[in-house]
């Protein structure tokens, strides 16, 4: 069987939610063996997301049964749980030995909370030299603001990102999505793999800082949003991008689309496409700068056009000019759609117990490599499913010292 690109790599993963459980289900997908740590009778608080999915279908309510919470079913794919306290001197001894034969650690707890049971980033580092430990946090683990509680609103809150979003005389608005969990997800994923490439050119372990506040300033000022507000130039312009007009979303007769131009070439074509190329030629709004001006009148200007025609006949014939567009897809409509299927983004999400799921999609690890497989090879697992196999496999406890700890609360 050819070997999946994190094969061999064994991660220790502590978190909770979203920002951390995102970061260890890419590795999990790349092929390393991912050790979800949570605490006996309870563990990662996602498991009380509601909706819940078991054997006799959804509900809203508190789950019984096999019931599990959708969150944990699409963000535990390809791990293990170890159900263990680590508030109890023998579940952090454990905890240690597993970290002597681990690559990784991931955790996302607010600074201090790790030192508090005695397990500090720059003490799981010194027990192993060789591990690449990484701290996830709504600001960093340093300066004024590190011990602050944050979850995802408050990232996007002080990074701009609310600021930048919405219409320009409505409140800021949050992204449709949790980007300030995903995006710090993803840039912790980032960071875990360049840390591992070190590691094994040097055999040299280290610590890894992920604030969720520094990954969203990063996509914020990817643009120029200060010299822009130092000119009286709006931040917050809905789906415009006033520099690239047109460049929004424009009613048709039966839906919604998008057109972009990004330059002048652009405009061009969808004026012909509009069956006006007598305007290209009398310099209509010809330059980016003057449909920037004049975004408003350029927008209405394509709407009269695009409002009087169904989307499917405005996408094909701007299609065929050249022009960048696309209808604003329904969410049921993208899990129809027929590239998604064709690419096999999205599959049943697969609950534990009760096998794959019709009706019900996760995605799939959203990249393709043409040698080396990927993908989630095992369901999210219950709480504690694993913890014998664990810790039989990995320390080598017998039957009888399992059942000694469980019976002590040491694990579940």
């Amino acid at each position: 069987m050819t070997a999946r690109p994190l094969d061999g790599v064994r991660v220790l993963d502590l978190t909770i939610f979203l920002s951390g459980p995102l970061s260890t289900m890419y590795l999990a997908g790349l092929g390393a063996e991912v050790v979800k740590i949570e605490r006996p009778g309870a563990g990662d608080p996602a498991r009380g997301n509601p909706p819940y999915l078991g054997s006799d279908g959804i509900s809203f309510g508190r789950p019984d049964g096999d019931q599990m919470s959708l969150s944990m079913l699409k963000r535990g794919r390809g791990k293990r749980s170890l159900a263990i306290d680590l508030k109890q001197d023998r579940g952090r001894q454990t905890f240690l030995d597993l970290l002597a034969v681990s690559d990784v650690v991931v955790e996302n707890f607010r600074p201090g909370t790790m030192a508090a049971l005695g397990l500090a980033p720059a003490t799981l580092l010194a027990a192993n030299p060789r591990a690449v430990v990484c701290s996830i946090s709504g600001f960093g683990q340093t300066g004024p603001n590190a011990a602050l509680p944050a979850m995802d609103l408050v990232a996007q809150a002080l990074s701009g990102m609310m600021s930048l979003t919405g219409r320009a005389d409505d409140p800021p608005l949050r992204t449709g999505i949790a980007s300030g969990d995903v995006i710090a997800g993803l840039t912790a994923t980032i960071a875990i793999l360049a840390a591992l490439r070190h590691r094994d050119r040097t055999g040299e372990g280290q610590l890894l800082d992920i604030s969720m506040q520094d990954a969203l300033l990063a996509s914020v000022f990817d643009e120029a949003p200060d010299l822009y507000t130092r000119r009286g130039i709006p931040v917050r312009t809905g789906n415009q991008r006033t520099r690239l007009t047109p460049f929004n979303s424009y009613r048709a007769a039966d839906g919604w689309l998008v057109i972009t131009c990004g330059n002048d070439g652009h405009w061009r074509s969808l004026l012909t496409a509009m069956g006006r190329a007598d305007l290209v030629t009398s310099g209509f709004f010809a330059a980016q700068e003057q449909r920037m001006a004049e975004a408003a009148e350029v927008d209405a200007f394509v709407e009269q056009w695009t409002s009087a025609r169904s989307q499917h006949t405005v996408i094909e014939t701007l299609r065929e000019h050249g022009v960048p567009c696309a209808p604003v897809l329904e969410v049921l409509q993208i899990v129809d759609d027929a590239h998604v299927r064709f690419r096999g983004v999205l599959r049943p999400v697969e609950h534990p117990l009760a096998g794959p799921v019709d009706g019900i999609a996760a995605p799939e690890l959203p990249m393709a490599f043409s040698a080396t497989p990927a993908g989630f090879d095992r369901a999210a697992p219950t709480l504690g499913q694993d913890t014998d196999v664990v810790l039989s496999g990995l320390l080598g406890l017998d039957t009888g010292t399992i059942a000694e700890l469980r019976e002590q609360g040491v694990v579940g």
